[in-house]
């Protein structure tokens, strides 16, 4: 890892193409770096490499699962994971995403195999880095969100420069201002919906017109 931390900056507005493709390579190579979401900046990974996970797990020394999320392009590529019990679970994950809004699924046979867990939080991001990376990668991007310190004294992104640019291959990162809300969470793993967390994404519409 570079000693020099300017150099693991990368700015994805104004070198977009230059920061996609180094953080193609930083994901191919099992290497842990943040990148900005909808939401928060998050911790990110390529959840089939073993070094990429255990490295996640030295930053956080912890299980980081339970608030963890695979970002995914499509809902094509997405029922490759998971088991889905209704068409309709299908109509209404098309209607809420791209967004901030992540959704709980039993994973399959093939999908419990390569992870080692039972469910996990899908989200597609409506963000155009992330999009992109996806889709070229064609592999689920393990991410944990990096919360905003409100009694912090620094801004949002300098916080987490401060905070873990040291434990980083790369900052992929955007001048545009974080949304520093939450994202709304569905749990899909039954044959209703259930709302766990809508915050300012009124997805409980959207659950009454599909259910």
């Amino acid at each position: 890892m570079s000693s020099n931390r300017n150099s693991k900056m990368h700015d994805v507005d104004l070198y977009f193409e230059e920061s996609l493709h180094s953080a193609k390579q930083i994901f191919s190579q099992g290497n842990v770096f943040i990148l900005p979401t909808d939401t928060f900046y998050s911790i990110a990974i390529n959840p089939l490499n073993n070094s990429a996970t255990n490295k996640l797990k030295d930053i956080y020394k912890e299980d980081f699962f339970d608030r963890s999320t695979f970002l995914i392009d499509s809902v094509s590529n997405l029922i490759r994971y998971i088991e889905i019990e209704s068409e309709r679970h299908l109509d209404f994950l098309i209607s809420i995403w791209p967004n901030p809004i992540r959704v709980i699924f039993n994973l399959n046979a093939k999908a419990r195999q390569l992870f080692g867990l039972e469910k996990a939080a899908f989200k597609i991001p409506n963000y155009r880095f992330c999009l992109r990376l996806l889709a070229e990668m064609q592999i689920p991007l393990l991410s944990v969100p990096i919360k905003y310190n409100f009694n912090s004294d620094l801004k949002y992104m300098d916080m987490v420069k401060h905070e873990y640019l040291d434990k980083v291959a790369a900052f992929f990162y955007s001048g545009k201002e974080s949304d520093l809300h939450d994202s709304a969470v569905v749990d899909l793993s039954e044959n209703k919906p259930l709302l766990i967390n809508e915050n300012q994404y009124k997805v409980s519409g959207l659950i009454e017109k599909y259910y």
